[in-house]
């Protein structure tokens, strides 16, 4: 009986969305009540703000309160924080989803406030729908994301109710769980006319953290997924502006799904991937986001330029990469990244190195040539341009194979952290990872500066990874009198590697392989020294390594690299049982 309720509900499901006028048929939503029950909103306090998140401009910031729905016979209420230029009516609005389904701070709205926008956001109430929890494909009508969508289209209602809104200029902008919410809600909701998102997601059949997808058991749960509440599916069916920003390593939705929803997307999209970042991203990439609005709801801005398809082709036995773009805004920089490497699978995706090559630009195009290091070797190529504004577009990336190319040498470092430079520090501050230890400028090897660790101070850093390929670590140490330092490299196992997730997929089997762990002890003392250690792969899934630097006594390392050696796809090195 179970499977006959699946397949009709499948069927059911398989209905298009249809948006014609004031009609609306909607799977799971329903808009006749979003947009018209009573909402018994309140405001619980007011006040203004004038500050540096604010620009300098005086803002009102507003606590309110508002129904949501009757769930189970009780009025669910939602609390709320909003902020506006102070004296100002019709102003563009957004509904900005916070990231990590936190609850609501005025940060977010003062950002928007202080650049002439209306802003809500909402704590939902996670008590109330077992947030975290599977989503109910048996009724996904009922599921716990989409009674928190509704909770918040909710929120949307109560703006185009409020006279300093113009609900017809209204935007939705979120991170991480909120760029779920963004997509799916900007998607959903005819109301909305431009959204964007903070590390994109969608098409989370291929590579997602969310517990409420990963714990769905069969793949016909999986299909109910994607065609309700899964935001790519939305996006396939309404056309709506959305600004994808990516981050290459994201270690809540993985790349490959990421750039699948971009492409479904119909609407006037734009995409920009950070290389190497992975639940993070650099100042530009956010400022880029923030403004995005400024094109379509405020229409002070220019649209951002928009990159063709990448082509990838062979030139007298070289690989040679080009693409052109349109738009308005000057680009000043062009780059191709490559990323090589098997392209078959999400699965041990995290922590790949993504390499920048500078590409010679030409009017409104650019071109460089790809150094092919393996035979037969395979790459994701994509390529990112950056404007006079510091605004980061990109190509969707495009899986090349490479037999029969000329083999062109390449020492690439896919270590993160390598020379402790500004750049380099700031790139792990904007991660949130602490590192322990100081740059020291008067002690280095090589370059500006070093890491001074003390006695008992373990360094940890993440290290990027060519996948399936062996990897040689060299760094250099010194220490302030002859010591012992342990240097320990471990390769890290796909989140949930080893756990039932039928939803997710495809899959590849590793049979009971373990990821390993490389580990050396080096006599150090005064003089820089530079040590090595062999990280040969054993077939292992693995998403990244980790590596660890403990001394017995104060310790500087500098220079340090994490080089693939480019045969071990043919040569794998088994590790004995």
């Amino acid at each position: 009986m179970k499977k006959v309720i699946v397949v009709i509900l499948c069927c059911l499901l398989a209905c298009a969305i249809a948006y014609s006028g004031d009609e609306i048929a909607d799977p799971i939503f329903d808009f006749d009540a979003i947009f018209n029950d009573a909402l018994d909103a309140r405001v619980l306090s007011s006040k203004e703000v004038k500050d540096e998140l604010t620009r300098g401009v005086t803002v009102v910031i507003e606590e309110v309160e508002y129904t949501a729905e009757i769930y189970h016979g009780k009025p669910v209420r939602i609390y709320g924080i909003l902020a506006y230029p102070k004296g100002f009516t019709d102003l563009p609005g957004v509904y900005w989803s916070q990231s990590g389904m936190y609850a609501a701070s005025d940060y977010w709205a003062k950002v928007w406030a202080g650049k002439g926008y209306f802003c809500m956001h909402v704590t939902l109430p996670h008590d109330v729908y077992s947030s975290f929890a599977r989503f109910t494909t048996e009724r996904p009508e009922d599921g716990n994301l989409t009674h928190l969508a509704v909770a918040q289209m909710r929120g949307i209602t109560y703006m185009t109710q409020r006279p300093e809104v113009d609900k017809e200029r209204i935007g939705t902008g979120g991170s991480s769980y909120g760029g779920f919410f963004s997509a799916l809600i900007a998607g959903a909701d005819p109301r909305v006319k431009c959204g964007m998102s903070f590390f994109t997601s969608g098409n989370h059949r291929l590579g997602s953290v969310f517990p409420q997808f990963r714990s769905l058991d069969t793949a016909e749960e999986a299909d109910i997924w994607s065609k309700t509440i899964d935001p790519a599916w939305r996006l396939r069916r309404k056309a709506v502006p959305f600004l994808w920003a990516v981050a290459s390593n994201d270690t809540s939705v993985h790349l490959y799904a990421s750039i699948q929803t971009y492409q479904d997307s119909i609407g006037d999209k734009r995409l920009a991937i950070a290389p190497n970042w992975s639940h993070a991203f650099p100042e530009n990439i956010d400022n880029e986001l923030i403004d995005w609005f400024d094109v379509y709801l405020m229409k002070t801005r220019k649209p951002y330029n928009q990159p063709s398809a990448m082509e990838v082709k062979t030139v007298n036995g070289k690989l040679t990469a080009s693409w052109t773009w349109s738009g308005s805004n000057r680009v000043n920089k062009a780059e191709v990244v490559v990323c090589y490497g098997s392209t078959r699978c999400p699965e041990g995706w995290l922590y790949r190195y993504n390499y920048a090559i500078p590409a010679r630009i030409r009017g409104n195009g650019a071109s460089v040539e790809i150094p092919v290091p393996e035979q037969g070797i395979e790459m994701l190529v994509y390529g990112n341009i950056t404007d006079e504004r510091d605004v980061v577009t990109s190509t969707a990336p495009l899986p090349v194979k490479t037999a029969g190319m000329k083999i062109t040498p390449l020492e690439l470092n896919a270590a993160l952290l390598s020379e402790f430079t500004p750049d380099e520090m700031l790139f792990f501050a904007r991660h949130g990872m602490g590192v322990a230890g100081t740059v020291d400028k008067e002690e280095r090897h090589n370059g500006g500066e070093s890491l001074r660790m003390e006695a008992g101070k373990p360094l940890s850093l993440k290290l990027g990874h060519i996948p399936e390929h062996s990897h040689v670590l060299t760094l250099w140490l010194r220490t302030a009198q002859p010591a012992k330092v342990k240097v320990t490299v471990t390769a890290n196992a796909p989140f949930g590697w080893g756990t039932a997730n039928l939803a997710s997929e495809p899959k590849i089997a590793y049979g009971d392989s373990k990821p390993p762990v490389y580990s050396d002890e080096f006599e150090t003392g005064q003089a820089w020294k530079q040590f090595t250690l062999d990280c040969r792969y054993n077939g292992a899934p693995v998403e990244g390594y980790t590596l660890a630097i403990a001394g017995e006594a104060t310790c500087w390392a500098d220079t340090i690299k994490f080089q693939p050696r480019w045969e071990s796809a043919r040569a794998i090195y088994i590790t004995p049982r």
